[in-house]
C-alpha cells in the first residue's frame, strides 16, 4: 500500500511530465522553494532506462515489442 507522501510525489511526478512547468509543481505543492520541490520528481530519466532494460530483457526471452508473444527464441 502506497503511504500519502508516495502519493503527493506520483502526482507531482505526472503533472511535472504533463506540463514541464516546475513553477506549476511547486505552488501545486505548496512550497516555497522550487528546491523542495524538484525532490518531489522521480527521476524520469532512470524511469525511461528502467522501461529500456525491461523489454531488452523480454527481447532476451523471445518476446518482442509488435504485439505478437513468441514463447521461446528459435536458436539455430
Amino acid at each position: 500500500m502506497k503511504s500519502a507522501h508516495d502519493i503527493r510525489r506520483t502526482v507531482a511526478t505526472q503533472l511535472y511530465r504533463n506540463t514541464h512547468d516546475i513553477e506549476l509543481v511547486r505552488k501545486f505543492l505548496g512550497h516555497s522553494d522550487v528546491q523542495t520541490s524538484w525532490g518531489y520528481i522521480v527521476d524520469i530519466d532512470a524511469e525511461k532506462e528502467d522501461r529500456e532494460k525491461t523489454v531488452e530483457a523480454l527481447k532476451d526471452f523471445g518476446l518482442n515489442t509488435g504485439g505478437n508473444i513468441t514463447p521461446f527464441r528459435k536458436t539455430s
